[in-house]
């Protein structure tokens, strides 16, 4: 499918791109309208600066799980036959009886560890049980032990761990028993829920035969189970969880299952075990026997007359490029041969993973680029670097060109992957690597097949050009994208005045590739020969196919993206087209064929994008749509709904209009007051529906409403109050929590001292759910920044709450999370900014210009605050983050002028990182308001 906007790197290199659109054309989500929150604490910041010491240093306390008595585990044990019967009913279209055994199942999960895992591995055990309840069994069993959110997984081992060793026992000789069942889907199952059991048990040293007893398993499951293990480990360096024999004879396994006399399956599942073993395996690659001893067994792999084994062999050396770069040189020339070679012969499979390697080999060589720049002037800094793509240049452009030839016109699936999504990745990348290198040879490739009468070949022309945007200076690309705009609108445009191409393919790739140039390098276009044409052809070309339709709303976003900048205080270029363009992607969006390509939600997207940016000039036409849009939301809640299609139909269309709803009040502020009421009144209704997908979109489109109407939103607050109830205690569905919460800092700021009325009832939930073990991690910096949000609104009247709100800012001020997660950093940086920001809203709510007299209440936590701010101070996304970094500054520059007596002494004692912030403050010249938000920080902190 080609809903996708450009060749999306990859995360992984095992079939990444199976799972990934070679162009993201098209939009994803509501891009700027969630709102980042954040938070922090105090009393305890010294205990949690001990604790995490310690954490650092990676020490583990081992657990003792408690003992229970026989008595007790008999009166919680679960029949098999019942649970069989439950499992069975979950699958049923009867909600009367699936409900009820979705609920079963939740609560003997967390209520009855102990009866719940052990009776789900005796019916995975079970031969008589048909197969797919035993699968289902097993899959329940995993799905008990693994989560998203590090506190809910926590949460869920430490289940595991509070049953007693003798039912833990049982489950495990069960789920060994199962490894050697005839039925392939149960043994692998089985070793899945292996694998999740020994991540809780083998840190613990609970299960030290484990290993042993997989090595000495003579099957291919047992093998794959020893890579899904080694998968599941989180290594520790000073207190590892294998020990270097464990991992040396589990490498050694996997060489002997792909071994010559190994059958083909074996090798199979032994390349499988060696992909999710290789992390493991930095000490054994750092010896040049063992590292030659996998490289060459991966080696031999590729050539094996299995198909699946060479894939899988592919994988691991896309992974090896992966992890151990450095080791690479010495391997590439042989890697090089096997891979063009598999390219240019072997099965599309295998085509697609050889690609991938240069694929990965791309984007590590990106991201050691980018290291060096970040270390330019650093003498210490040795690069990594050693340039295999440049160097391969020659031979990566035909490979991936070549690949982009191979297109499957019938790949409709947005998931599907295929050779020439590959090559199009490849050759994205590729341009990321060598820059402006890479022009001359796509322009070659584009002219010798622009013109073909094989659309195949005119598709590829264009699509390479578009693939390569962003990677050349627009130096270097400018001429050409010039050059391209007349044919790209031509063969988008039908009649006389163009020559339109015949395949929708085609014309897919030129609207693709225009917004590509829009979004990558628009400045090189020839605005005042071709604006015209660009808009008035994209949105003729909304008439078109699904597939062409959807790429045209997609550059039509990127195009409204650019122009404030090419406008002034009242218009801009795109003004004059403003109520056309508005029509004609609101009738794209109703068309009977808008679910397909996801045309719906990319018009929807567009719609957002244009009204966002939209000048002045335009305002009157937004208000002219605001009634059509409440009304057609109104006749969307009015529509009966009596299938399951109904259901998502209704649903999804109604949170694109609360989206725009959402956008229009944005936009317009107090000019969207008159429609206030009509507005809210459908928003309310959106929330009757308990199961509608669109809450979240009408959280945010009630709190852009609030932030509007202020003190006015004090009429709409008892008939929203219920529903904001509602969706602060919806903790499974995270997004819309999440969302509530947002709301709430909305309502406080708009009610301002009248938010007195909700705040006991608004901040009990609030405390209970950040105590919720179950609460997804993406809710907490939400909740947190709310409490700001609500202490300025009540001013003085928030020492009702302090205590314990500055006691869970404290536990969120203490969460570290592992350096080289990227996840687990970028939300930690968001945790740090939402208790930057609730301590800033205390604050300021008890610097209260009539009443001062709490102040003094936040004495005993300044000297934490501090302490808690040199540490964001020091982390590198405050000092690449403008916005934190002003956040951190202007709190520390707050405190000196409100608590200048507790806080000097903390101050001459720790200049250092002040003065640094400060510094790097001023760094972002760019930012006008933070270069003077630096200048009267030092003029109040600076003695």
């Amino acid at each position: 499918d080609r809903t996708a906007a450009t060749a999306a790197p990859p995360d992984t290199p095992r079939g990444a791109h199976s799972r990934r659109a070679a162009r993201n054309r098209g939009l994803t989500g509501a891009e700027g309208r969630s709102r980042r929150r954040l938070r922090d604490s105090s009393s305890r910041a010294a205990g949690c600066a001990r604790r995490r010491g310690s954490a650092a240093h990676g020490r583990r306390r081992r657990r003792r799980p408690p003992r229970r008595c026989a008595a007790t585990a008999a009166t919680m044990a679960i029949d098999p036959a019942h649970l069989v019967d439950v499992l069975a009913n979950t699958q049923s279209s009867d909600v009367s009886l699936r409900g009820p055994s979705e609920t079963f199942l939740k609560q003997q999960e967390t209520t009855n560890p102990s009866g719940f895992f052990y009776a789900l591995s005796q019916i995975l055990a079970e031969p008589s049980v048909d197969l797919p309840l035993r699968q289902m069994a097993g899959i329940a069993m995993k799905n008990a032990l693994r989560a998203d959110d590090a506190a809910i997984l926590q949460r869920k081992k430490d289940r595991w761990a509070s049953i007693d060793a003798g039912t833990r026992q049982s489950v495990k000789d069960l789920l060994l028993q199962c490894l050697g069942d005839e039925q392939y889907d149960v043994a692998h199952t089985a070793g899945m829920c292996i694998a999740k059991v020994a991540a809780v048990e083998l840190p613990e040293h609970w299960w030290p035969t484990l290993i042993e007893q997989l090595l000495t398993t003579p099957s291919a499951i047992a093998l794959q189970c020893l890579g899904y293990v080694c998968e599941e480990i989180e290594e520790n360096d000073e207190e590892p969880v294998l020990s270097e024999e464990d991992i040396y004879r589990i490498l050694g396994a996997i060489i002997d299952g792909l071994g010559d006399e190994a059958t083909n399956d074996v090798k199979y599942r032994a390349c499988q075990a060696l992909f999710n073993s290789l992390d493991l395996a930095r000490k054994n690659f750092d010896d040049v026997d063992q590292r030659n001893a996998l490289m060459s067994a991966i080696g031999a792999s590729t050539q094996c007359e299995d198909e699946r084994v060479r894939v899988a062999a592919y994988e691991c050396v896309a992974r090896v490029a992966d992890l151990y770069y450095e080791y690479l040189e010495e391997y590439m020339p042989g890697l090089y041969e096997t891979t063009t070679i598999a390219v240019q012969t072997d099965t599309p499979g295998v085509v697609v993973a050889a690609i991938e390697f240069w694929s990965t080999l791309s984007q590590k060589e990106q991201q050691l680029m980018e290291e060096d720049e970040e270390q330019a002037g650093n003498p210490e800094h040795t690069s990594d670097l050693r340039g295999y793509i440049g160097k391969a240049l020659g031979t990566l452009v035909p490979m991936a060109t070549t690949a982009m030839l191979k297109q499957d016109e019938h790949a409709d699936a947005s998931d599907t992957w295929n050779i020439a999504m590959a090559g199009s990745t490849l050759l994205s990348l590729v341009a990321g690597c060598v820059k402006d290198d890479i022009v001359p040879m796509v322009n070659e490739f584009v002219a010798a097949h622009l013109d073909s009468e094989d659309w195949h070949s005119r598709e590829a022309a264009v699509f390479a050009f578009g693939s390569i945007m962003s990677g050349p200076s627009q130096e270097s690309i400018g001429a050409a994208i010039a050059g391209s705009l007349p044919i790209l609108l031509s063969r988008l445009t039908p009649g006389d005045e163009g020559a339109l191409d015949p395949h929708p393919m085609v014309r897919e790739s030129c609207a693709w590739t225009l917004g590509t140039i829009f979004q990558e390098h628009f400045d090189a276009v020839p605005a005042a020969d071709y604006f015209d044409s660009i808009v008035n052809t994209l949105s003729n070309a909304l008439d078109d196919e699904p597939r062409v339709a959807n790429n045209c709303a997609f550059a039509l976003h990127n195009l409204a993206k650019v122009m404030p900048q090419y406008g002034d205080e009242t218009t801009n270029p795109l003004s004059g087209y403003f109520h056309t363009l508005m029509q004609r992607l609101l009738a794209t969006s109703e068309r009977e064929d808008w679910d397909e390509r996801n045309l719906r939600s990319v018009c929807y997207e567009a719609i957002n994008e244009i009204i966002t940016h939209s000048a002045p000039d335009c305002d009157e036409t937004i208000l002219s749509l605001v009634e059509p849009v409440v009304q057609r939301l109104g006749q969307s809640l009015d529509h009966p709904l009596t299938t399951a299609d109904d259901r998502e139909e209704q649903y999804g269309l109604q949170e694109h209009l609360c989206s725009v709803l959402q956008t229009m009040t944005n936009r317009l502020d107090t000019q969207i007051h008159p429609f206030a009421n009509a507005m809210l009144e459908q928003l309310f209704r959106v929330f009757s529906a308990r199961k509608a997908t669109a809450h979240q979109e009408a959280f945010m489109a009630v709190g852009a409403l609030a932030s509007s109407l202020e003190e006015g939103f004090a009429d709409y607050t008892e008939y929203f109050w219920p529903h904001l109830q509602a969706g602060l205690q919806t903790i499974d569905e995270y997004a819309v929590c999440s969302t509530a919460a947002i709301c709430v800092g909305d309502m406080a700021r708009a009610l301002g001292p009248g938010m007195h009325a909700y705040a006991e009832q608004v901040v009990t939930i609030m405390l209970a759910n950040l105590d919720n073990g179950d609460l997804h991690r993406s809710v907490k910096p939400c909740l947190l920044s709310a409490f700001g949000d609500i202490a300025i609104a009540l001013g003085p009247g928030f020492a009702d709450y302090l205590e314990p709100v500055m006691s869970v800012l404290a536990q969120a001020a203490c969460t570290i999370v592992p350096e080289d997660n990227e996840d687990l950093m970028e939300y930690l940086a968001e945790l740090q900014m939402s208790v930057v920001e609730a301590f800033v809203g205390i604050l300021q709510g008890f610097n209260d210009e009539e009443d001062q007299s709490r102040l003094p209440l936040l004495d005993p936590y300044i000297e934490d605050i501090c302490g808690f701010l040199e540490r964001v101070a020091w982390t590198d996304h405050c000092k690449q983050d403008v916005s934190m970094c002003k956040a951190v500054v202007g709190l520390i520059g707050d405190l000196s002028k409100i608590k200048a007596h507790i806080i000097r002494p903390y101050l001459n004692q720790s200049m250092q990182w002040i003065l640094d912030i400060v510094g790097e403050l001023e760094a972002f010249e760019y930012d006008e308001e933070a270069v003077k938000m630096a200048e009267w920080a030092k003029s109040v902190v600076l003695p």
